[in-house]
């Protein structure tokens, strides 16, 4: 009986044993499975985070791209202002504009005669000044006139609104009436 219970204690082990492993295998099992999803998961975030950044790379790219074709807009539209501004007093200076006007008629030997300002308009961050005045004398000296006003550095508009010859000068057929309107811009 000994026998039989030696041998039963082999069989009792042999099983225990074989459950140990068995039991041993499974964790081993459960425990792969979990650090395999796991990994496979933190795979796909990682896959998925460098897609993310690689879209987000191109994103920002485009958006430098953008970004510098409105600095380089910016700056021709200062570049634009600046030049604008040396030509646009930021002052009404009508009497300055009224003297150079003036002064380049007696250059000329010109009469400078009948002015009378309009009413200012505002454009808009600009005011338009308009005047009107008649200019006598002589025809070539007149054109001269109109040259070099267009020289002034101020910008201005001159609309020739008639030209009319003077009979009652009969020594100079070339003596002319010339009304002019000129418009001048100032920054408000």
């Amino acid at each position: 009986m000994n026998r039989f219970y030696k041998m039963m204690a082999q069989i009792s082990f042999i099983k225990r044993l074989f459950f140990y492993l068995i039991t041993l295998f499974g964790f081993i099992v459960v425990i792969f499975f979990c650090l395999f999803f796991s990994l496979k998961t933190t795979y796909q975030d990682v896959k998925e985070e460098e897609r993310r950044l690689k879209v987000s790379k191109v994103q920002k790219q485009d958006e430098i791209i953008v970004l510098n074709d409105l600095k380089e807009n910016i700056d021709k539209l200062n570049e634009q202002l600046r030049i604008v501004s040396l030509k646009l007093p930021s002052k009404n200076d009508l009497s300055s504009l009224l003297s150079s006007i003036n002064e380049l008629a007696q250059n000329s030997n010109l009469v400078v005669e009948n002015y009378s300002a309009k009413p200012e308009k505002d454009l808009g961050g600009v005011t338009e000044i308009s005047m009107l005045f008649e200019i006598k004398g002589d025809f070539l000296q007149i054109q001269k006139f109109l040259a070099e006003l267009g020289q002034i550095k101020r910008l201005i508009k001159v609309k020739l609104i008639g030209l009319s010859s003077s009979l009652s000068n009969k020594k100079d057929e070339n003596f002319v009436n010339v009304e002019c309107l000129i418009t001048a811009y100032r920054v408000n």
